[in-house]
């Protein structure tokens, strides 16, 4: 009982919107003992379970964290892209795709599947600029579901400014994108 009475004091002193991990309370007390207090308060609904070992404050009035917040703190000291790749609310298997220097994974947030995928150094560069992030959503599509059409369909898009700096985001690409890259290029007199 003192780890459930020493966490209850602790929620005290959080803000409402405050997320925290159960991580966080092990200084209370054992990790069985820890489970079972925040079991407990969440029973007493005094907390909500965001995801397996995150949780927020249950509130009334307010609105409860996003995935966003809830990925974030996951994630903890690993630096999180926190760009959205996929997400479809219409469909049934909606998820999210977030792209982390961290481990892969997976989990359940507020009943949608999110993933975190590691990605290399060149995919987060490209994940830095607009035009880059067209690239990197070709390289996730993959290269059997990538034809010349998808990736001039793509470059279509862009303005005549931004079809100028194509090449020197040639290093970035893997060769069969590169080959595709070059094909345009071609065709576009650059």
């Amino acid at each position: 009982m003192e780890t459930l009475t020493c966490i209850k004091h602790h929620l005290t002193t959080l803000n409402t919107n405050d997320i925290f991990t159960s991580r966080q309370m092990l200084r209370f007390g054992a990790r069985k003992y820890v489970d079972l207090a925040l079991s407990r308060l969440v029973r007493e609904k005094r907390i909500k379970r965001l995801s397996y070992g995150v949780f927020c404050l249950m509130q009334e009035s307010e609105a409860s964290p996003t995935v966003h917040d809830v990925v974030a703190k996951k994630k903890g000291g690993n630096k999180v892209v926190l760009a959205e790749l996929i997400t479809d609310p219409v469909a049934p298997d909606c998820k999210l795709i977030y792209l982390t220097d961290g481990y892969s994974g997976s989990f359940l947030c507020n009943g949608t599947r999110v993933l975190l995928k590691k990605i290399c150094d060149r995919k987060r560069q490209l994940s830095r600029s607009e035009i880059g992030r067209i690239f990197l959503a070709l390289w996730l599509t993959g290269r059997r579901n990538v034809d010349a059409k998808l990736v001039h369909d793509s470059i279509n898009r862009l303005s005549a400014i931004d079809k100028t700096r194509l090449k020197s985001y040639l290093p970035l690409l893997p060769g069969w994108l590169q080959n595709y890259l070059i094909a345009e290029l071609n065709q576009l007199g650059l």
